[in-house]
C-alpha cells in the first residue's frame, strides 16, 4: 500500500470514533490513532488523573507517545484527532473536526470535517486538506 492509501485506511478507523462522540455528547477528547508496523491500527487517548484535563495539554501527550513510537519504528502511521473551531466567515459550520495524518513514507496532511449535530445526527460538511509539516516521523528541529 502507498503512504496515502495507508492514511486513509487510518483515517476510516479513527473517523467513527469521532462521530460516535460527536453523536452522543456533542464534544470529544483528542486522541489518536496508528497503523502498527505489523499493518494492525490502534486508536488510543491519555489517561489523566484531573479528569478533565486541557485539550492542549492531551494533544502535547500524544504527540509525545506517537513521536517515541515513530522513533522506535513501531508505527508506520499516525493520526491526532481534535475538534476545532473555524474562524473563516465563508465556512459553515463553524465546529470542525481536525484529523492530523503523518506516514514514515512522507505523506502529511491535515483535513479539517466541519460538522454540525443535529438531535444526536452528525453531519460532516465538505473536508478541506491542508498540506502539513510530518510533525510526527520528522519533526522539526528545536
Amino acid at each position: 500500500m502507498s503512504p496515502i492509501e495507508e492514511a486513509d485506511r487510518l483515517l476510516s478507523a479513527v473517523m467513527p470514533f469521532a462521530e460516535k462522540m460527536l453523536s452522543k455528547h456533542e464534544e470529544f477528547f483528542p486522541f489518536g490513532g496508528a497503523i502498527r508496523s505489523d499493518g494492525s491500527i490502534v486508536s488510543f487517548g491519555i489517561y489523566d488523573r484531573r479528569g478533565s484535563p486541557p485539550a492542549a495539554s492531551v494533544m502535547k501527550d500524544l504527540l509525545t507517545s506517537l513521536r517515541n513510537d515513530a522513533r522506535h519504528g513501531l508505527i508506520d502511521a499516525s493520526a491526532l484527532v481534535h475538534h476545532t473551531s473555524l474562524t473563516d466567515p465563508q465556512i459553515k459550520p463553524k465546529d470542525a473536526v481536525v484529523v492530523s495524518l503523518d506516514h514514515r513514507g512522507g505523506f502529511s496532511a491535515n483535513l479539517v470535517f466541519p460538522y454540525v449535530v443535529q438531535s444526536g445526527v452528525v453531519r460532516f460538511g465538505d473536508s478541506i486538506r491542508q498540506v502539513n509539516e510530518d510533525i510526527v516521523f520528522f519533526p522539526p528541529l528545536a
